[in-house]
This record gives structure tokens, C-alpha cells and sequence, in this order.
């Protein structure tokens, strides 16, 4: 609503059966992951560096928890009978969290030569094709589900933007996760309409996962 004219957010006829979605992770399909940075780790924002170690973590546990659930749902055969696999995309707003995250799926997954496309199986029927990508590098492309890390808290850098924003919400086909600081992008000290009203959303539910760092 905050980027299209209503009329366009109707969907086709056929869409609800094609999208079909049995994945019940989450209660929504669009849900946000309230996530505290750990002010102990290296919470670091100094210009071209920014990570966010508590939403990489989380963003890590959520993505194992759907390929889990992949290898026991594998998406049907194609029309020449070839597998499909799930695609995931892993994104971010910052370069920095994109290094950490890419650190993180070196060691999950042993292919240290990727940068941007892994398999957490060697197995030719590996069910789930991750892409590892900045927003802004991802767009034009889509995925069955995105896991977004928004990396700031107690700032908004460059997060207030229609555009940017624009797609890392409209990435995915079937499940959009958002992983942040939902309380402070919620509060009056984040000075972003946008990123309030995004926040605040209704249509967004908060998941209650218990994060290690997250007992403040």
C-alpha cells in the first residue's frame, strides 16, 4: 500500500492454489523476527563496515530450519520431470552483515570458493538453492523466501528509502521473514515514517523465538 495503487495488490484468480505454502514455521507469511543486537559482540557501525552478529545468528536458525523442512517437502518435478529446488534468498541492506553471513555459510556449508550461491548438500537432489545478496544487488530476481536482516538499531542510515525498501519486501514468492530491531524501528526515536508504519504493521506478527542475546 505504501509503494502501489490498492488496485494493483489484487491477486489473479488463480494464485491462491499456486501458492500454496504448507511451510508452518511462521503464522503469517509475512512475520518479523524481533531480534536485540548483543552490545557485547562486534556490533559495529564505522561507515563502509556494518554487522550484526545476533541477526546473522538468527538468520542462520531460520534458514536451517526451512531446509529442514525442504528435504521433507521437496517442490514437484518440473515439466521434464528434473527436480526443483526451494530457493532461498539471504539478504541484507549492508556489505558488512553480507561478509558475516557469507563467513557463516562458508562454515555450514564447506564451499569456502561461493560468494553468493550455496547448497548445504553436495547431494545432486539437494533440495534448496541459497542466494547470498545485498537488496540492492537483488533486484529484478525473487525467491521462494526471503530471511531480511536490517543490521541497524538506534539508527536508521540508509534504510528510509521507498525504493530499497521496496524490494526487499516484494522479493519473495511465498514467505518474507524480517529479522531486526522491531521495537526501535516501532519507537519515536526511529525518525522514519516509512519505517514505523512498516514496524507497526498489522499484517507483520512478531515471533517470539528466544534469541540467546536477546534479554533485555
Amino acid at each position: 500500500k505504501q509503494f502501489y495503487d490498492e488496485a494493483l495488490l489484487n491477486d489473479a484468480t488463480p494464485m491462491i492454489e499456486e501458492r500454496k505454502w504448507s511451510f508452518s514455521e511462521y503464522p503469517k507469511r509475512a512475520a518479523w523476527i524481533h531480534t536485540l543486537p548483543n552490545r557485547a559482540q562486534s556490533y559495529r557501525q564505522n561507515g563502509r563496515r556494518n554487522e550484526n552478529p545476533a541477526e546473522a545468528d538468527v538468520l542462520m536458525k531460520a534458514l536451517t530450519a526451512f531446509v529442514k523442512w525442504a528435504y521433507a517437502n521437496p517442490k514437484p518435478l518440473d515439466e521434464k520431470g528434473k527436480i526443483q529446488p526451494w530457493e532461498v534468498a539471504a539478504l541484507t541492506f549492508y556489505r558488512g552483515q553480507e561478509a558475516l553471513l557469507r563467513a557463516k555459510l562458508w562454515a555450514k556449508s564447506g564451499q569456502r570458493g561461493n560468494s553468493r550461491n550455496f547448497r548445504l548438500s553436495a547431494n545432486s537432489d539437494n533440495p534448496v538453492k541459497i542466494t547470498l545478496c545485498t537488496v540492492d544487488r537483488f533486484q529484478g530476481h525473487e525467491a521462494d523466501i526471503v530471511l531480511l536482516s536490517f543490521v541497524k538499531s538506534g539508527s536508521v542510515g540508509f534504510l528510509d528509502s521507498p525504493n530499497r525498501l521496496n524490494v526487499g519486501l516484494t522479493r519473495a514468492k511465498y514467505q518474507l521473514v524480517l529479522i531486526g530491531d522491531r521495537g526501535y524501528f516501532a519507537s519515536d526515536r526511529c525518525r522514519s515514517p516509512l519505517l514505523r508504519d512498516l514496524a507497526k504493521s498489522e499484517y507483520l506478527h512478531s515471533i517470539g523465538w528466544e534469541v540467546q542475546n536477546d534479554k533485555t
